[in-house]
């Protein structure tokens, strides 16, 4: 299925002025132009001493130094799973399209123009939307594009959802920051919003705290929805991860809860996956054993209040965790915290490293053996001790 870009269905192309168009149909307005960040994280191996892996000056991430000598950072590189992220970090426009007579259809939202071609930034763009594409071709192939509208909302309305949207990163980092749009247009301060018809508590708790009410939700049922006009607010990282972004989501949520943010932390947090059903740890007690002699917590976010998982991350030195939504809360941790992050050789994801790059966080990471077919792993003690032995020596530095 061949995708069109959002902008090539857009009549008008504007630049911001903080008013919609008088003709409200099939616009484009370009909020914020396309942007790269400067990479300033220092990476630690568990093989290695401390070593600046990315200097302030350069733009393009990669592994440099004696690191070739392991492994990890060769696994770390070739990744064995689809990835669309390009290592040198260039982020798309900010911007808000003005749809009319645009289908909304599945689970995961993607959308349609009135002659049922899929539009690329159902999520992030043309190529990127084929990964989750692949999710409902079951469903697309039943003749769900082709039926006739389940609902036709005519009132104004902007999206909130997209794939994934269930899931804490993809709804913190994509779909929650979409809000940006009712700061950047006045007009659209009480529009309704488009969510999941089955609210998470996170979801619920995100919302609440940005003084978002049910009575502004339009319930998406995963149907085939058709807008007279829907506005779709780009993400603040398309195609990528920003510095915007994350600075959105540390304003917005660390203000709503009455945070101050903390330039060092003094908690080492150890995030478990027991809540999840796959990418587990298999020797999960040998390590919290390990971890706890150098006084780690052991938190499951998922179990907590949003207001919670914010106020916790703010303190933390240290933060030690299998790669997952549950460590998505280091953009709320101290810009001198330090994240060690575990993968499974089977699934490598680098989105926790993109981030904590951006905001100068020290990174580290140990992969570990799969031995399931959900990834389910086993991770070397020693390379996990050496790793947080770095680790503690940068918290003090």
């Amino acid at each position: 299925m061949q995708a069109v870009s959002i902008t090539s269905l857009c009549d008008q192309s504007l630049d911001y002025t903080g008013m919609l168009p008088a003709d409200k149909s099939n616009f484009w307005i370009e909020f914020l132009p396309k942007s790269k960040f400067k990479c300033r994280s220092r990476m630690i191996s568990p093989v290695s001493d401390m070593k600046e892996f990315l200097p302030e000056t350069q733009s393009k991430c990669f592994l440099r130094g004696n690191m070739e000598e392991n492994i990890d950072p060769d696994l770390f590189k070739k990744l064995p799973i689809p990835y669309y992220y390009d290592l040198e970090h260039r982020v798309d426009p900010v911007g808000l399209a003005g749809l009319s007579k645009v289908k909304l259809l599945t689970p995961h939202g993607f959308l349609f123009d009135s002659n049922s071609r899929l539009i690329g930034e159902s999520w992030h763009n043309a190529q990127m939307v084929k990964t989750p594409l692949r999710e409902v071709q079951t469903i697309l192939s039943h003749g769900l594009l082709n039926s006739e509208p389940t609902f036709r909302i005519k009132e104004p309305a902007a999206l909130l959802m997209g794939p994934w949207s269930w899931v804490y990163y993809h709804w913190i980092f994509e779909n929650l920051t979409r809000l940006w749009v009712l700061d950047a247009f006045p007009e659209l301060a009480d529009i309704l919003l488009v969510v999941p018809a089955h609210l998470t508590r996170f979801q619920k708790d995100s919302l609440n705290a940005l003084g978002i009410n049910d009575n502004r939700l339009l319930f998406f049922d995963g149907s085939n929805w058709q807008f007279d006009c829907l506005y779709i607010p780009s993400f603040l990282g398309s195609a990528d991860h920003s510095l915007r972004q994350i600075d959105w989501l540390r304003t917005k949520l660390m203000g709503a809860f009455n945070v101050q943010p903390r330039d060092r932390g003094n908690r080492r947090l150890y995030i478990s996956r027991t809540d999840t059903a796959t990418r587990k740890i298999i020797n999960e007690k040998a390590i919290i054993s390990m971890l706890q002699y150098y006084d780690f917590e052991v938190i499951t976010p998922g179990k907590l209040p949003l207001v919670d998982q914010v106020k916790l991350f703010n303190d933390a030195e240290i933060i030690c965790g299998s790669s997952g939504s549950g460590i998505t809360n280091h953009i709320f941790a101290p810009r001198h915290a330090t994240l060690v992050e575990m993968h499974p050789n089977s699934y490598v994801n680098l989105v926790h490293w993109f981030s904590s790059n951006i905001l100068g966080q020290n990174y580290g990471f140990i992969i570990g053996q799969a031995e399931t077919i959900r990834h389910d792993y086993k991770i070397s003690i020693s390379k996990l001790q050496e790793t947080v032995d770095v680790a503690l020596v940068l918290a003090k530095s």
